[in-house]
């Protein structure tokens, strides 16, 4: 097939955007300011150089990706979004991969897929990230209106899976898999907005995770990496249901916990080092089981009155056993003292698990799809309690109720127009589907 050439550009000269197809194949590289969607028939796409989704005018333009595609890039290419939406939406039967297009691919090869400025946004269902230097980066977007979703995604070989720049998007990740990132596989450390990691694995990292300011955590298995999550200057911090398990460092590390911390229900054991905090303000550190760690199950590196650590799990009733394995101010001079009496007998850190979270879009249909005032919804799944969610594009909660039929009608004529997901959960079952009101 003769190879056809299409050259776009504007006033001024400016390249917009080249496509270089072949049967089978669409080199893509320069600007897209223009909505734009990416085919699975012109799959692969390959980034021969830096491609920046971004509107000329004021107007938000959206770059959607299809399932299915496959999009490779050239060494130290990426895609930049400006002021832009990112949709990139595979389900169960048909990913999307961002990848290197190396024969011979190793991490680092290519740059990510990179938002910068206001509000820039960037959705992931049912997507592969291999080989990139940081597969999904936030730089700096002023006072962060930007958003990250990730759901259902898998990130392996990269040097990080996602990381986030000083006051930058909010990032949303669930039922998320991250392997092999030779760094840290989540690196949510600076003054990002909201950050909520749930329903994820993070195995055989470099490092797991870490986070800061307003940053929930549940029902994570943080398993065999370095150093298995990291807190730093943080307050408002919720970690719950996780399995913080055979991390060749510290299971969990803290420095200067702030007010409003929450870490419970937890299991951390089996780590080099159990826990591992500094400065340690006022934290909610109950019912979490910790024991058989190789060190210390607990190492408290603070100045100050004791730390009250009542109802925790150390796998013993003997209180000498227990305080063996806690380094405190009776092994160090000056340190403080932690009190961990009374200790957990009734295991309630096994009154909730990790739960393993499917998401099924084939069983969920909305319609009418753009909807004004009344969206319905129809699932063909039978005798099982659901409860309705709506949440924006933000992933701030903006609906509930019970789901009651199969075939039900809600109202959501009082929603501001724009792009919402709506999920019913269930017993460890979480199905999810998108929606435009206008």
């Amino acid at each position: 097939m003769k190879n056809i050439l299409i050259n776009l550009t504007i006033s001024f000269n400016v390249l917009i955007l080249s496509f270089f197809s072949t049967s089978g194949q669409t080199n893509v590289s320069g600007i897209i300011n223009t909505t734009t969607t990416w085919t699975l028939a012109n799959s692969p796409y390959i980034v021969t150089d830096t491609v920046f989704v971004t509107s000329l005018t004021d107007t938000i333009i959206t770059l959607t990706i299809e399932p299915g595609v496959i999009v490779k890039f050239e060494k130290n290419k990426s895609i930049i979004l400006k002021d832009a939406y990112l949709l990139a939406e595979g389900n169960s039967n048909d990913s999307i991969t961002f990848t290197s297009n190396s024969i011979d691919p190793v991490s680092n090869r290519w740059d990510g897929i990179i938002l910068t400025n206001y509000v820039s946004i960037a959705i992931f269902r049912y997507c592969n990230f291999n080989y990139a230097k940081n597969a999904v980066t936030s730089k700096i977007l002023y006072n962060g209106n930007g958003s990250v979703g990730l759901f259902n995604c898998s990130l392996f070989n990269n040097i990080k899976g996602v990381y986030s720049d000083y006051n930058s998007a909010s990032f949303f990740i669930d039922s998320c898999t991250f392997r092999n990132n030779s760094d840290w596989a989540i690196d949510l450390a600076l003054q990002s907005s909201i950050k909520r990691i749930k329903h994820s694995n993070i195995i055989d990292n470099g490092n797991g995770v870490s986070i800061s300011t307003q940053t929930e955590m549940e029902n994570c298995i943080v398993d065999s990496n370095f150093q298995g999550i990291k807190i730093t200057t943080a307050f408002g911090i919720t970690i719950i249901n996780c399995e913080v398990k055979y991390n060749r460092g510290t299971g969990l590390y803290g420095y200067d916990l702030g007010y409003n911390t929450i870490i419970s229900n937890n299991q951390i054991e089996n780590n080099y080092l159990g826990c591992e905090f500094h400065s340690f303000g006022n934290v909610n550190f109950t019912c979490n089981r910790i024991c058989n760690n190789t060190t210390y199950d607990f190492m408290l590196l603070d100045f100050g009155n004791t730390l009250n650590l009542p109802n925790n799990y150390w796998c013993s009733s003997d209180s000498a056993t227990i305080s063996s394995h806690i380094f405190d101010g009776y092994d160090q001079f000056g340190l403080s003292i932690v009190n961990f009496i009374p200790y957990d007998t009734a295991l309630c850190y096994l009154n909730t698990g990790v739960s393993s979270y499917e998401a099924e879009d084939s069983f969920l249909e909305l319609f009418p799809n753009p909807s004004q005032n009344y969206l319905k919804i129809s699932t063909s799944i039978f005798n099982q309690h659901f409860d309705i969610y709506i949440y924006n594009i933000y992933g701030e909660f903006e609906y509930f109720k019970p789901l009651n039929e199969n075939n039900e009608l809600i109202d959501i004529s009082s929603l501001p127009d724009g792009i919402y997901f709506l999920q019913l959960i269930g017993d460890k079952k979480c199905i999810s589907k998108k929606f435009i009101k206008y």
